[in-house]
């Protein structure tokens, strides 16, 4: 009896197992992301941006300026990141040839970096390895997806002073940046270059979110890169996701220490959103859309403790039938 439940579970066990790898497989790095997401994140729905923000800030999770990384970064990147910050007090915004709009300090701070540190749109490769500062030389060097521009921002962000997040339409990771003299947040993506205005403002991820297919929204492309983003489209727009956090540097110095166990990219960051030093999510949705949403969450969790336990209770079998 014994011996024909330990030869069903391993049988289930390894089914189970073809059909998940399979299923990854298929979908490829986006559902792996989205699988991510949808186990860490928090579904709110549509609530005014005040309350949005407060909640934001009462999660956020900032950045470490002792970090040992940031002192290496800031050592090597001083001279351009003084000149960017020279450059934007003194109203001179030299990477904004093309004004299409009046720039604030932050705004020219923001497009320094961009063209300094990630000049290019990118598009090889996508949630590139190795530490943080491999990962930002390779998106200077035109290689990397939206979440590795978006980390990039934040890094540079950061180091420059400005207080910035990481925010998602769809399947597309961008980020906003905090203007003080405005007293708003705006969206930024990083990829791209590109920001949306309605009536001379720019736009905050939020207001994007809140407007209707009859404002006249515009896309900002002020470095000229010709190319609009597809992930912008209406049916994108039915939910944006806030990062909450942007301890970026903390997070890479403590996943760095747990490469030394060889794990797969995603298996260190689950480890390290388990454990807290990753930041999980806040997805805000359209009414309809919240339960669906917790719904395919608890499905997620219902399927990944399947996978453990199952592979956890056939490995006690395989020790057990070994040891005879």
């Amino acid at each position: 009896m014994k011996s024909k439940f330990s030869k069903y579970l391993l049988l289930i066990t390894s089914l189970f197992d073809i059909v998940i790898f399979l299923i990854l497989f298929k979908g490829g790095p986006s559902l792996l992301v989205q699988t991510k997401y949808s186990i860490f994140s928090r579904y709110e729905k549509l609530i005014a941006e005040t309350e949005l923000e407060k909640k934001i800030e009462n999660n956020f999770k900032h950045y470490n300026s002792n970090s040992k990384l940031f002192k290496n970064i800031a050592l090597e990147e001083k001279a351009k990141l003084k000149q960017i910050q020279r450059n934007s007090y003194n109203g001179d915004c030299i990477y904004l040839k093309n004004k299409v709009f009046e720039p604030t300090i932050a705004d020219c701070t923001v497009y320094g970096l961009l063209s300094e540190f990630m000049p290019s749109n990118g598009g090889k490769e996508c949630g590139l390895k190795g530490d943080l500062r491999t990962r930002i030389k390779k998106v200077y060097s035109s290689i990397g997806c939206c979440s590795d521009f978006s980390e990039s921002f934040l890094a540079y962000s950061s180091l420059a002073g400005l207080k910035a997040r990481e925010v998602y339409f769809g399947g597309h990771i961008t980020a906003e940046y905090y203007d003080i003299d405005t007293q708003s947040w705006k969206w930024i993506d990083p990829q791209y270059k590109q920001q949306i205005e309605l009536n001379g403002e720019i736009l905050s991820a939020y207001k994007i979110y809140k407007s209707s297919i009859f404002e006249d929204l515009k896309i900002l492309d002020p470095l000229n890169k010709n190319f609009y983003s597809p992930f912008l489209k209406i049916a994108d727009r039915n939910m944006v996701g806030y990062v909450l956090g942007n301890n970026i540097f903390q997070v890479d110095e403590f996943e760095q220490r747990l490469n030394v166990f060889l794990l797969p990219k995603p298996f260190i960051q689950i480890i390290s959103h388990n454990l807290g030093v990753r930041p999980s999510f806040l997805n805000i949705r359209l009414n309809s859309d919240t339960n669906l949403q917790e719904f395919y969450k608890f499905l997620n969790i219902t399927i990944f403790l399947m996978f453990f336990l199952l592979n956890a209770a056939s490995f006690f079998v395989l020790v057990v039938i070994f040891r005879k």
